[in-house]
């Protein structure tokens, strides 16, 4: 699979190659010409002061399958539309055009079959390392049992290499431990996929 940008570099991710079509394997994802146009300031404000931003072509008829059990990275430059596209893959954000599917049903939304991983961390601040996760785990398995909950956090923790730091909260961690919590946190729902920005 190659995805690329425009030759110019200046409308994000693209896919070039029909290459990327899986043709006998089993698709897990699939995206079929899909767009992402991020719309222009037109407000009022704009308006009295005469400067209005253009729409911004992020990403541009991607076509893609990614079959299960696979581990695939999508390389490019700053702003050419990686993280848009894996916002639209996590249901955090639509498509402008094309379809996005998982598992031959359309993708509408975020669900707990898609844990992902974001560049800022997005830890709750007034929690801990373990309260963070025990949030996600409780959200999506409501039905555990308080000793299940307690088991998958303390068993995600030790994964990620942060037992010792349950009970600090993200300010007192490095950022490197804050992005262990993040994929403790996406894996311990135990998700379908795993995307990581």
């Amino acid at each position: 699979m190659s995805v690329s940008t425009d030759s110019t570099g200046s409308t994000g991710v693209s896919q070039q190659s029909e290459s990327a079509f899986v043709t006998g394997g089993d698709v897990q994802v699939s995206l079929r010409g899909v767009s992402k146009v991020f719309p222009g300031r037109k407000g009022w404000l704009n308006k009295m002061t005469g400067k209005t931003s253009s729409d911004f072509l992020a990403i541009d008829s991607v076509n893609i399958d990614i079959e299960r059990n696979t581990f695939v990275s999508i390389i490019g430059p700053s702003g050419c539309g990686k993280s848009t596209l894996l916002n639209i893959i996590a249901g955090l954000s639509y498509a402008t055009d094309g379809d996005v599917m998982m598992d031959g049903q359309p993708i509408e939304g975020p669900g707990p079959d898609r844990g992902m991983v974001f560049q800022n961390y997005a830890l709750m601040p007034w929690m801990t390392v373990e309260e963070n996760i025990r949030f996600a785990v409780e959200t999506v398995h409501p039905t555990l049992s308080p000793a299940e909950l307690k088991d998958v956090v303390r068993e995600h923790i030790q994964l990620v290499g942060l037992a010792g730091a349950e009970r600090k909260h993200p300010q007192e961690l490095s950022g490197g431990m804050r992005q262990r919590v993040g994929i403790a946190r996406a894996l311990a729902i135990d998700p379908q996929i795993l995307l990581m920005d």
